[in-house]
């Protein structure tokens, strides 16, 4: 087999491989390789190249303003997941700990107090893994649609879904705790609105800021 390069053609070079059988050419193939030296529009994509780099570059720098909302966001997130993974494998340990709480005198309205205790870790778990994936999504954002506001605008918007989104799971956890000792799961929440309102009002807060901030930035 024999290679033959022709004449470079608009910065491509053209070949031939010829496959000899019995002594006479049985296939001819060309060939093309493009040169990126010598490729037309080269200096244009290099250019997009570098505009490229520059807005992830510019992206970057403003994720990092508003990191200690998105860390929130993720750990609320992995709480979530690892919380149901807990309540699925623990099953009966966690309502042994639960009914463990409840007073002598309340021991006929065991179950009942143990069954509400559960369901507010369960919503614990759910809105943690809701919330916090949704606050990561939104955060994402902030650099973009917030990028000519002033830097503690979007870095509130940002704390304020990430600290929402873990206080409004760590009240659930709180009722749920609280639910055995006082006997009563209205009480319980009660108790817990103390972390859950202002952690549902800075979550929507900001998702509703943001919301305003994007109708801003695309008209």
């Amino acid at each position: 087999m024999d290679r033959a390069r022709g004449p470079a053609r608009g910065g491509h070079f053209v070949g031939i491989v010829r496959t000899p059988r019995g002594g006479k050419p049985a296939a001819v193939v060309a060939f093309a390789v493009v040169t990126s030296a010598r490729a037309p529009g080269w200096p244009a994509r290099r250019e997009g190249c570098r505009c490229a780099g520059a807005a992830m570059n510019e992206y970057s720098i403003g994720l990092r303003r508003v990191w200690l909302g998105l860390v929130l966001s993720i750990v609320t997130t992995i709480y979530g997941f690892v919380g149901g993974a807990v309540l699925g494998l623990e099953d009966g340990a966690i309502r042994g700990a639960l009914a463990a709480r409840v007073p002598e005198a309340s021991r006929g309205e065991r179950d009942a107090l143990v069954d509400r205790s559960w369901t507010f870790l369960r919503r614990s778990h759910l809105h943690a893994s809701g919330m916090g994936t949704a606050a990561i999504a939104l955060i994402s954002l902030v650099p973009v649609i917030a990028a000519r506001q002033p830097r503690w605008l979007g870095a509130g918007m940002s704390l304020g879904m990430g600290a929402g989104g873990a206080g409004y799971a760590a009240a659930l956890i709180v009722a749920a705790v609280r639910t055995p000792p006082l006997a009563s799961a209205a009480l319980a929440k009660e108790s817990a609105k103390l972390i859950a309102i202002p952690a549902a009002g800075a979550y929507m807060g900001g998702a509703a800021l943001l919301l305003c901030l994007t109708i801003v930035w695309a008209w």
